[in-house]
């Protein structure tokens, strides 16, 4: 094994490690090993894996392995980042005080479409839902953080009217949130918390 370390601006040092047999390792001890490398030495973060003529970048906290630039291995729902991310949540991750207003149309869309399919599978009649008309309307407001270049945060705030068991139209306000994973410059994933606050 060939370890090579260079030192990037700001004082971060990065290490290439070259090795024979790494692409004889499944995708599970190529994590494993990655992350207990990085785990063991202070101050020095691995950013790849020679072996023969190809190249491994490990994500071991989004469990996600690229080969020559492809993605080969993607177990999010299984990453420690994966948990992190999804606890039961409580009032205070509702606080959206410090959220910034989203204005993109592309944005909104892809908040909006997700937010409703939640709140409809929360209801006890989906099929009579009724949401403003699009993700543009006055009545949708979409905010979003962004919290180390890792995970954007959005919070959908908007109303559904929808039959109860009863079968009475009410109108409900809800917030969804949403969190959006772009770890290291990988595809960006889409993903919901746990819960939603209706009021």
């Amino acid at each position: 094994m060939i370890v090579g370390i260079r030192r990037l601006p700001e004082e971060i040092w990065k290490a290439t490690i070259i090795s024979y047999n790494f692409g004889d390792l499944n995708p599970e001890e190529m994590i494993s090993l990655d992350k207990e490398l990085n785990d063991s030495v202070v101050g020095v973060t691995i950013q790849n894996y020679g072996c023969e003529k190809d190249n491994y970048e490990i994500d071991s906290d989004l469990s996600s392995i690229k080969k020559n630039g492809e993605e080969i291995y993607d177990d999010y729902e299984n990453s420690d980042f994966y948990a992190e991310m999804h606890p039961e949540l409580t009032e205070d991750d509702f606080d959206i005080d410090d959220f910034e207003k989203v204005s993109d149309d592309e944005t909104l869309v892809k908040c909006w479409v997700p937010a409703k399919k939640i709140i409809e599978a929360q209801l006890k009649a989906p099929s009579s839902a009724k949401f403003p008309f699009s993700s543009n309307s006055n009545d949708v407001l979409i905010l979003k953080s962004v919290d180390n270049n890792k995970i954007t945060r959005y919070a959908v705030i908007s109303w559904v009217e929808a039959e109860n068991s009863f079968g009475a139209q009410l109108r409900n306000d809800f917030c969804v949130l949403l969190y959006e994973v772009n770890g290291n410059k990988r595809k960006k994933r889409l993903i919901t918390a746990h819960s939603t606050k209706t009021t």
